[in-house]
């Protein structure tokens, strides 16, 4: 036997030398999740001072010794949980590892590991992962997770749908992008995306999976679409009969006598992504202390705002800290303050990351009337150095939408704001 006790002089390189030559090993964890099991020898000593879970579970001695059944745990995210307890390292390469990794942290209350699995997950929120991010952030209640998903679906619905894309794009997902009220595409380019991802999975050839088709074709908003582009996209595939096709065709083009709509099919009017962004290279931004910043505008067409998109501050990339920031909108059509009315506000208290962005989503979206003047006020905690940009005296035309920006009274006209996300 080598003189590993004298060679290795810290207790970490030990318990790290023990746990990985299997030595002294008094428990066994066994660790199964969809066929998949496999058993790992670790140490009552190390497991208990981890977590309380396993104390409350080293009570029951099977015919081997002392047996921890793991049943419904990942067994690579299993090894990954016991080299982070015995070396407090963690090695995570894929979202399904992180996943898996952050449901048995959750499970035995290892909060320091959780954090690590949401920093990986938070960085890791692109087209390709943002549909299964959004899942598990709804199903373990993680609103601002949530949030950033959703966004990225709906502005990003181009990128995600694109053919590059479609086959990281499961059922879950397509059905989970249907299901947003307001997407980055027009409708009739969203259903040949659908039809693509359908081919793609083979059910445009052969007999149609009907369930699945069923429900996809119940979650497009078709009274989005013309009479020409219904009729050379739905009215030309399988997913609907000649019946419900004449009823909805007859809906879109307004006849008098309009077919009932089909039982079941959504009768909504999706909204469309538009932004204004000021992120371009129209815009110079310079870095100066906020904490309350204001400007009026006005739009030559009525729209809806559904959030604007903030500046975070200044500061060391990879760190995080809590914001409390408010945006509110006012109707100021009057000369008097007191004329004046509120259209939205919306707090958020978030951990965001430095030197990035962040959102704020209104509850309701904020009616702005055309060529009224109205203003928006961002509010922060305190004081802190922010790259803005100066709005005053701008015009800017986003989406056929002119945006007229003037000096709030003696506020400050430069706002830390990288977009306004609205419909008409």
């Amino acid at each position: 036997m080598s003189e590993w006790r004298s060679e290795l002089k810290t207790w970490e390189d030990k318990i790290n030398y023990v746990f990985k030559n299997k030595l002294f090993t008094d428990v066994s964890l066994i660790a199964s999740k969809n066929g998949s099991t496999e058993v790992f020898p670790a140490h009552q000593f190390v497991l208990v001072l981890a977590s309380d879970y396993f104390e409350s579970n080293l009570k029951k001695k099977g015919k081997t010794g002392f047996e921890i059944n793991l049943n419904g745990t990942d067994p690579q995210a299993c090894k990954l949980l016991l080299n982070y307890i015995y070396c407090n390292e963690v090695t995570l390469s894929s979202l399904k590892d992180c996943i898996n990794m952050y449901e048995i942290a959750d499970k035995f209350s290892l909060t320091d590991l959780k954090e690590i699995c949401l920093d990986y997950i938070e960085d890791n929120i692109n087209i390709s992962t943002c549909c299964t991010i959004k899942k598990f952030a709804e199903d373990n209640d993680m609103e601002y997770l949530n949030i950033l998903c959703t966004n990225k679906i709906q502005t990003q619905t181009k990128e995600i749908l694109s053919k590059p894309n479609l086959p990281t794009l499961n059922t879950e997902a397509i059905l989970m992008i249907l299901d947003q009220s307001m997407l980055n595409i027009i409708e009739y380019d969203l259903f040949k995306a659908v039809m693509a991802w359908l081919e793609l999975k083979g059910e445009t050839k052969g007999e149609l999976d009907e369930e699945l088709t069923n429900t996809i074709v119940k979650k497009f908003c078709f009274l989005n679409m013309s009479a020409q582009q219904f009729a050379e996209g739905p009215g030309k595939s399988r997913l609907l009969t000649q019946k419900q096709f004449a009823a909805v065709f007859s809906n879109i083009t307004g006849e008098k006598n309009s077919k009932p709509y089909p039982t079941g099919f959504c009768t909504k009017i999706r909204d469309s992504y538009q932004e204004l962004s000021f992120e371009t290279s129209r815009f110079k931004y310079r870095t100066e202390p906020i904490k309350v910043a204001s400007i009026f505008f006005t739009v030559d067409k009525t729209i809806y705002i559904k959030n604007v998109r903030l500046l975070s501050h200044i500061g060391n990339n990879n760190e995080k800290y809590k914001e409390r920031a408010t945006v509110r909108i006012m109707q100021c059509a009057g000369e008097q303050f007191w004329d004046w009315k509120n259209v939205a506000e919306y707090t958020n208290n978030l951990e965001v990351q430095f030197s990035d962005s962040f959102y704020i989503n209104f509850d309701e979206k904020a009616m702005i009337e055309q060529n009224t003047r109205h203003s928006i006020t961002l509010e922060f905690n305190e004081s802190n150095l922010c790259r803005t940009v100066d709005l005053h005296k701008i015009k800017v035309t986003a989406n056929e939408v002119e945006f007229s920006f003037s000096k709030y009274n003696n506020q400050p006209s430069s706002l830390p704001i990288s977009s306004i996300c609205f419909d008409q």
